[in-house]
């Protein structure tokens, strides 16, 4: 089970079993903001190997030349088709981004490194680590990828995972912590640096926030023990029911009655 995994087992294990399990599924491509997220991971994390697998397609001069030329859509002329084709060769292996996309991925990781907090954070620490790991209480068999593992600033490990955003103020950003389950990884993460064995302290958790657009301002906020405690108690929960699921090879959906409809409690505040 993974981070990614148990966000699906929440919905329903049938929602688990469609994207890990079901042997027809379709393997969803990446949505944009997927790609942008592992660029600014890639750059912000790992930037040797960020220079050696992505460039950006900076055609403004090339199109600026063949327009002054007369043609009004550079682009579909046989002239930057060649242009192209030796920009490829000349960058084989590399994965081309636009310029504009390309640019605002060094503008995140800029932003980044140049907070002090977040960079004191990211010096010297482990990137991309793998760990696997049995669940103490479902006996789950797990695997967590973590962006970054500090063990150098304090005596206490800290787990540092970095998070593109909209909007990364202290209420905006815990919104979306929420809503998009971030503190059950947190919680996943956590736990699961204990279960393998990697430390006998519990590490600490926090979040490097940074906006993906001007001025792309960035942000840092550690979990309290109360959140993570919490995305521990859901976790065992789903986990427990993914371990049923396995056992009984029953992979059921939402509830088989008939049941109310349900609104949000803020929808009655003013009502």
């Amino acid at each position: 089970m993974t981070s990614g995994g148990l966000r699906h087992i929440h919905r329903s294990p049938i929602h688990y079993w469609a994207n890990y399990l079901d042997p027809g599924r379709i393997i969803k491509p990446p949505t944009q903001s997927m790609l942008l997220g592992t660029y600014v991971h890639c750059a912000v994390l790992e930037p040797d190997r960020f220079a050696h697998k992505y460039v950006g397609l900076d055609d403004k001069e090339i199109c600026n030349r063949i327009e002054a030329g007369g043609l009004r859509n550079p682009r579909t002329s046989k002239e930057y088709r060649n242009w192209l084709e030796d920009f490829k060769q000349s960058n084989t292996g590399k994965d081309i981004i636009s310029a504009d996309e390309y640019s605002k991925v060094l503008a995140m990781r800029d932003s980044v490194l140049s907070f002090s907090k977040a960079t004191r954070l990211l010096d010297d620490v482990q990137t991309e680590k793998t760990i696997f790991f049995t669940h103490t209480d479902s006996g789950a068999l797990c695997k967590a990828k973590i962006d970054a593992i500090n063990t150098t600033s304090i005596s206490t490990p800290i787990i540092i995972e970095l998070k593109t955003c909209e909007n990364a103020s202290p209420e905006a950003f815990g919104k979306q912590v929420f809503n998009l389950r971030y503190y059950n990884q947190a919680a996943f993460y956590v736990d699961g640096f204990i279960a393998a064995g990697l430390s006998q302290q519990i590490p600490l958790h926090v979040f490097i926030a940074v906006e993906n657009s001007p001025p792309y301002a960035c942000a840092v906020y550690y979990t309290t023990n109360e959140i993570l405690e919490l995305g521990s108690r859901e976790n065992a929960i789903d986990l427990n029911v993914y371990v049923n699921c396995l056992n009984t090879g029953v992979w059921y959906g939402y509830s088989n009655a008939i049941t109310p409809l349900q609104f949000p409690p803020w929808a009655f505040r003013n009502s």
